[in-house]
Parts: structure tokens; C-alpha cells; sequence
């Protein structure tokens, strides 16, 4: 009888099969003294031995009770020198016994994190895989609050293990319990944010990178890219059929039937981006993480010492920048060293310039004095905004110091704006929409300071619209309560319930996309597509801000671009992006699919040069120079060509 039918049996009748289970564990004691003589050898036996034993242990608990022990400290202290294949077996028989409740993941884990050392990806992700599977399992219990306490702590303590490529997993672990959910607390944050002070440039990375979510290496799913692969052409081919049945419908009347397919065509695309977006798992865990710290202020202080004194790559310095000014921004902190130090980078010639003269926007808000920001915008104007500067570097000053402007109106000057005003009549048209936009910003804040050609006609008699240093607006009621339709009878001590909240976010979301309320209550755009106000929400996108995109409010603020994350790409706005070479090759592409190369044209369809000539009336040819010297041929030349041709002809036949 083979194993995989004696454990068949074994499992429906225990008691039968007791003495041949048993007879089986004492061939493994003694496969094992054999084993421990040579570790790195590799039998099959053996390793089927292991597998039958584990599925046998939930059955013959009794029997079995050292087997989990022997098995744990045979991985625990030859994993290094162990066959890959009977590795990954022994590994798989101790997941198989965690589950089935021989032995408890405390004892397990640092097994698990013993292993990372191995050079070895498919054990990495499977460990990895199964770890993550077991803490979601675990919180998921009730009354495991005090397990959970103790396995916390094993994962923080193995963050200052001082083996290679254990310190990484654990942080590693860490973000993945974070992302998913499973951990989703203060105490994991703060965790991960002391880790770039451990002297580990992999973990400094790492963590850096959690905090701007960026991605973070996958070890979950050895499948995961062909599921990707599959749900982005689910995506493609809903978005395909979309456009097609816009094209359709360009030329066409509209009818009833014609609209609702385009309707629901739509709903499909939307649906599978969701799908797509929640699959990836892509949230906006960056910014939660970053409200999580317990102390932001003397986080930012303690990794810009760092950055001041480190001697890391100028990448790495790139994502520290990076990091507190998204600190600076979303926290409104005072750090002031920041930006003069930063300040000395913000050059034409420097690499990676929009990137740093984007983490400047990110860190300037209402709170930092003016006297701060100054020196930043005459900075500009001296390296930047000139005469002698590059079309580029013009364009990109500009965009910075309209941005820097929007959030600290403030440090806005009369001297600055009209320097930049000037620009509107540049003959270089990247650079002359870029001042345009700047003097649109300017005639919101303060037009006076603007000359009087250039502040509109709509800006007369405006006064500065900017707050004091320091001042805040507060709302005495709920902005946009008039689109619920209360009106003015609304009772001042009535308290909105979520209900009423959510509903007027709906509203708002529905007069974005272009719809207004009719008489019967329903919405109506200008197409005529009468909908519903939980139709036009299904429409919107989870990334939709609000908001942000809505024109409700008259009187605008400049302090609320702290929670938004700035691309310093929208500082090149205005200029043409020079293609990549790959992207030209792309377009040059295009126009070559079916053609071939390297092959001759077939024969015939076209005539010869000299047949042309032929061809050719003589009065078109007479002033030719070859006509011209057969007229002043001599006699004997004239017979020499002539005999020559008649050989010519005669070789022919």
C-alpha cells in the first residue's frame, strides 16, 4: 500500500491504520538520523515521508505530538544547506500544521523570517504570501487582540535583525499588512516612518516610498500578471466598444434606444476601471499614512538633519525632499531651513529641476510668512525669468511662481507681477500663454497691482480679495445647503444627518457633469439624457474630487492644495513635450505595417531613361550638349560609331 492511499484511509478509519501510521514514524526518526549525516543531499522518499506524516498529525495527535517540534528545528537549523525542493516541502508541511492547529504562528514566524535569508524567490513570495494570510486570519477572530499584540512585536523586533534581506521582508511585511488592510493603524505608520533612521539605505527606500505610495514590490500573487494583463483587456474592450458607439451615433439621429446603449456602454467602462483600481489595490493610503504619524512636525525636522548630513545617492536625497515637503504641506508645519536649503538645487542646468522646484510648491502654504517665501520667487527671477534664459526655463519660472503664488498670495508684490506681465507680449508663444495664465491668477487676488491695460474689464472696482497672515474663513453654515432644496427655511439648530451629506454630494456631482433639475425632479443635461440622481452617481469615478471641480463657491481660497499632490509636470504645462525616441519610432511605425523591404520590385509596367529619350520631340533636344557634339562629329567618327551599333545588333540575334 502506496502513502497517498494509506493517508486516504487513515484519515476515514484512524483507529485501523493506527500500527501501519506508526511504523511509518519510526522509518521517519530513522530517515531522519540518516538525513542529519548529510544535509545536503535530497530523497524523494523522504520528502513524501514528511508530506503524509503532517496530513496525519491532526488524526494521531498523541502519537505525532514531537513531529511538529522535529520538524520546525530540522528547517530552523539546516535551511541554508537543505535541496531546494525538500525546503520547500518541509515548508509547505509546517503551513499545513500551523493551519490544522499543531503549532501556533508564534512559534512558527521566526521560522518564516529565518528563511528570507535564503536566496530564493519562489520561497520569498510563498512565505510571504502565507504570513500575510495568516495576520489577516488572525485579526479577523474575535478576542486574538492579545495574540496579535505579541506577533507585532516579533515582526518590529525583526526590523533591527542584523542577517541580509531580513530587515527588508519585515518592512516589507509591514506596508503589504498596511495596503491591504490588516493592520491599518497609528502604530504600523509610526513603525514604518522609524525605520529610515535605522542606517539601512534598502529600508530608508522602502519606507520613503510607502509614504509617497509608490510601488512597492509584489510578492503576493505569482500569477499577478497575467491577471492583469487579463482585466486590462477587459478594459480596452469595453472602451472600444464605447467609441465605436460614439462614432455611430455622430452622424445619426438620436434616438431613446441609441442613448440608453451609450449609457450603459459607459457604466461598463466604468465599472471595469473600479474592478481594475481595486484589484491593483491602489487607494489613497499615502495620505492616510501621513495623517497617522504621531508627531509629523518632529519627524520632518529629524529626517531633514539627515538629508543636511547624509551622503546617500541624489535619488535617494530626491525622495527625502519629496517626503517632507508632502509633510510640510498636508500638516502645515514651519520648518524654514527647508526651503533656503532646498533653495540652492532650484537651477536650469540642475537634473531633475521640475521635480524640485515641485516639492518647493508642495511645502509653500498660507501659514509660512511671506518673508520666507521671497527669496524664493526673487530667486526665480534672477535664474529663471530673464531675457538670456531658454524658452524652457522661462515658461517652467513662471508656472512655479504662479503656483507658489496660489498658495501664499501674500508674498505677491507689485514689482513681481508686472516683471511677469510684460511677458504677454512675447514673441514665443509658450511663453506668453504661461504669463497670460499667471495675470488671470493675478486679477483674482489683487488687480491694482496689475497695470491697467492688464487687469480686465471685469476687475474694476475689485478690491484685494487675499486674507490677512494668519486668517482663516469660517463657514457659518453648510456650503451648497441650497441645492437640497431647503432654501432659506432651514432651521438653524437642525443637525444634517450623513444621509442629507451624501446627498448633496451627489448634487454637486451631478450639476459637474453638466445636468440640471426639471420640474419632475429628474436631471437633464444637454444632450436631453434624462436620468435619475443615483444613475448620474454611478457614472463618477472613486478619484473624482468633488470639491475641488465645482464653481459653487464665489469667493475663492488658496489654502486648499495642501492634500492635493502636485506633479511637477504641470510646470512644463505650456511647452510641447519633445518625443522620446521610442515614441517616434512608434509613429513611424504605424505607416509601415504591411510593407515589405530588401525586396525587388517586380518586372515590367515602366520604360527606361533612353527609351524615354527616344521618345522625346527633337526640337526639345536640340540644344542638348550630346546633340550638340554628334552634329560636329567628323565623317570617320560618324562611321566608327555607326560600324560599332551594326555589331551590336548583329551579337543580338
Amino acid at each position: 500500500m502506496d502513502l497517498l492511499t494509506l493517508q486516504h484511509n487513515a484519515k476515514k478509519q484512524p483507529e485501523s491504520y493506527k500500527e501501519e501510521v506508526e511504523m511509518q514514524y519510526e522509518h521517519f526518526q530513522s530517515s531522519l538520523t540518516l538525513f542529519l549525516l548529510n544535509p545536503t543531499s535530497y530523497s524523494k522518499d523522504f520528502g513524501l515521508l514528511l508530506q503524509f506524516l503532517s496530513h496525519m498529525s491532526p488524526k494521531y495527535k498523541k502519537m505525532l505530538k514531537d513531529f511538529p517540534t522535529k520538524l520546525s528545528t530540522l528547517l530552523n537549523d539546516h535551511s541554508r544547506n537543505m535541496h531546494k525542493e525538500l525546503r520547500m516541502t518541509i515548508i509547505k508541511s509546517l503551513f499545513l500544521l500551523e493551519n490544522k492547529g499543531c503549532l501556533p504562528l508564534e512559534n512558527t514566524l521566526p521560522i518564516y523570517f529565518s528563511l528570507f535569508a535564503c536566496k530564493d524567490k519562489e520561497l520569498n513570495k510563498l512565505v510571504t504570501a502565507h504570513i500575510l494570510r495568516s495576520f489577516r486570519m488572525l485579526s479577523k477572530k474575535n478576542g486574538g487582540n492579545k495574540r496579535v499584540r505579541i506577533i507585532k512585536n516579533i515582526v518590529y523586533s525583526f526590523l533591527k535583525d542584523t542577517r541580509d534581506r531580513v530587515p527588508e521582508h519585515a518592512l516589507l511585511i509591514l506596508i503589504l499588512t498596511f495596503n491591504k488592510k490588516i493592520w491599518y493603524g497609528a502604530q504600523t505608520v509610526n513603525i514604518i516612518a522609524n525605520a529610515c533612521f535605522q542606517g539601512n539605505t534598502r529600508l530608508l527606500v522602502a519606507s520613503l516610498n510607502f509614504f509617497l505610495k509608490n510601488d512597492i514590490e509584489e510578492y503576493l500573487d505569482p500569477d499577478l500578471e497575467e491577471k492583469e494583463t487579463e482585466e486590462t483587456s477587459k478594459l480596452q474592450a469595453a472602451q472600444e466598444s464605447y467609441c465605436e458607439t460614439l462614432k455611430s451615433m455622430k452622424y445619426s439621429k438620436k434616438t431613446k434606444k441609441k442613448k440608453h446603449k451609450k449609457r450603459k456602454l459607459l457604466q461598463e467602462v466604468r465599472m471595469e476601471q473600479k474592478r481594475l483600481r481595486y484589484s491593483s489595490g491602489s487607494t489613497q493610503i499615502n495620505l492616510k499614512a501621513i495623517e497617522l504619524l504621531y508627531d509629523p512636525q518632529s519627524f520632518s525636522e529629524k529626517l531633514f538633519g539627515y538629508l543636511r548630513t547624509c551622503t546617500e545617492t541624489f535619488r535617494v536625497k530626491i525622495l527625502m525632499m519629496n517626503v517632507i515637503a508632502r509633510l510640510i504641506g498636508v500638516h502645515k508645519l514651519l520648518i524654514f531651513n527647508y526651503y533656503t536649503w532646498v533653495q540652492k538645487y532650484a537651477k536650469p542646468h540642475q537634473e531633475g529641476v521640475t521635480e524640485i522646484l515641485g516639492f518647493i510648491v508642495q511645502s509653500v502654504h498660507n501659514l509660512v510668512p511671506p518673508e520666507i517665501v521671497e527669496p524664493i520667487l526673487n530667486h526665480l527671477l534672477l535664474n529663471f525669468i530673464g531675457d538670456r534664459s531658454s524658452t524652457q526655463a522661462v515658461v517652467v519660472g513662471i508656472n512655479t511662481v504662479l503656483e507658489i503664488v496660489k498658495r501664499c498670495p501674500l508674498v505677491l508684490t507689485e514689482e513681481v507681477a508686472r516683471d511677469i506681465a510684460e511677458y504677454k507680449r512675447s514673441r514665443d508663444k509658450y511663453i506668453g500663454s504661461a504669463a497670460r495664465g499667471f495675470i488671470h491668477l493675478v486679477r483674482e487676488i489683487d488687480p491694482k497691482i496689475l497695470p491697467k491695460k492688464d487687469r480686465g474689464k471685469t476687475s474694476e472696482g475689485l478690491e484685494k480679495n487675499n486674507m490677512a497672515y494668519g486668517e482663516e474663513k469660517v463657514n457659518y453654515g453648510v456650503e451648497g445647503i441650497e441645492l437640497l432644496g431647503l432654501g432659506d427655511n432651514v432651521d438653524k439648530n437642525k443637525i444634517l444627518t450623513d444621509e442629507d451629506f451624501f446627498k448633496l454630494e451627489k448634487i454637486k456631482f451631478a450639476i459637474k457633469m453638466g445636468y440640471k433639475k426639471n420640474e419632475e425632479g429628474k436631471y437633464i443635461n444637454e444632450d436631453e439624457d434624462v436620468l435619475e440622481l443615483e444613475e448620474i452617481w454611478d457614472l463618477r469615478d472613486e478619484d473624482d474630487d468633488v470639491e475641488e471641480d465645482l464653481d459653487i463657491v464665489k469667493n475663492r481660497e488658496f489654502n486648499r492644495f495642501s492634500h492635493r499632490r502636485f506633479d511637477p509636470n504641470d510646470l512644463m504645462s505650456n511647452i510641447k513635450r519633445k518625443r522620446t525616441r521610442e515614441e517616434r519610432m512608434e509613429i513611424a511605425n504605424e505607416g509601415k505595417v504591411g510593407r515589405t523591404y530588401g525586396k525587388p520590385k517586380a518586372s515590367g509596367g515602366g520604360t527606361k531613361n533612353e527609351e524615354k529619350e527616344k521618345l522625346k520631340p527633337f526640337m526639345l533636344t536640340r540644344d542638348r550638349h550630346v546633340v550638340v557634339e554628334k552634329k560636329l562629329l567628323s565623317s570617320k567618327e560618324r562611321d566608327r560609331i555607326r560600324n560599332k551599333n551594326i555589331l551590336k545588333l548583329q551579337k543580338r540575334k
